[in-house]
């Protein structure tokens, strides 16, 4: 099958149409961001629900890389809502697009798999887990045994210690809150203390620190700055 034909034709078919008054259409880029396309008006093309989900489909096969079966992954996995009417897949091309993202997944690097990790921190960083949520989680560890060495790391990562072999042990770093005149009111530790909601109602603090900006009225800096 030639992946590329099919894929010209939707895509020419589309530029070619017009659409009925309050037709639902999905906007999609003909060249892909993840390989330099632009959102500029001739890379840009308005598909049916369908059309968008077979376009993604094609394209991953085509090019065959990370981003674009992840893009498909995305479209087989989202539900509809009021901004979007998504096509919904067989049951077949569901489990056909969850096992090619699982072979991604396992022949990722370690650096990859890192920076995963360091991202999706980041973006998890200050989210608040509803009462459903927490409950799940705690049945789902439920009757699960934990090592010595995993109890260890959980209880060095509470006291805010390195657990690497070889590693010095390592406090948290304590930071001071003061008054607009730079005068010191408190102090407390970088994740826990009175006022460790700062960190987590604003994910940036460090930035705060590090360029000296006010908060919600106070400044914060690292002690023994």
């Amino acid at each position: 099958m030639n992946y590329k034909i099919i894929h010209d034709n939707i895509i020419e078919r589309a530029k070619n149409r017009i659409l009925k008054e309050n037709e639902y259409y999905e906007i999609h880029h003909i060249i892909p961001k993840c390989l330099g396309g632009l959102n500029n008006k001739s890379n840009l093309v308005r598909l049916t629900a369908r059309e968008h989900f077979i376009i993604h489909w094609l394209l991953a096969e085509i090019e065959n890389i990370p981003q674009l079966w992840f893009a498909f992954h995305l479209m087989v996995s989202s539900t509809n809502n009021k901004f979007h009417k998504r096509y919904t897949p067989s049951s077949r091309v569901i489990e056909y697009a969850k096992i090619k993202m699982s072979k991604i997944k396992r022949s990722h690097t370690e650096e990859t798999k890192t920076k995963i990790s360091k991202n999706n921190a980041k973006w998890n960083l200050g989210k608040k887990l509803s009462e459903e949520t927490k409950q799940k989680i705690s049945q789902s560890n439920t009757g699960k045994k934990r090592t010595i060495e995993t109890k260890q790391k959980i209880s060095d990562s509470h006291k805010g210690l390195k657990t690497k072999a070889g590693t010095k042990n390592k406090k948290r770093k304590i930071i001071q809150k003061l008054d607009i005149n730079k005068n010191i009111i408190e102090e407390f530790d970088s994740g826990y203390g009175t006022d460790s909601h700062i960190i987590k109602t604003y994910p940036s603090i460090y930035n705060i620190i590090n360029k000296n900006k006010i908060y919600k009225g106070f400044y914060f800096q690292y002690k023994n700055n």
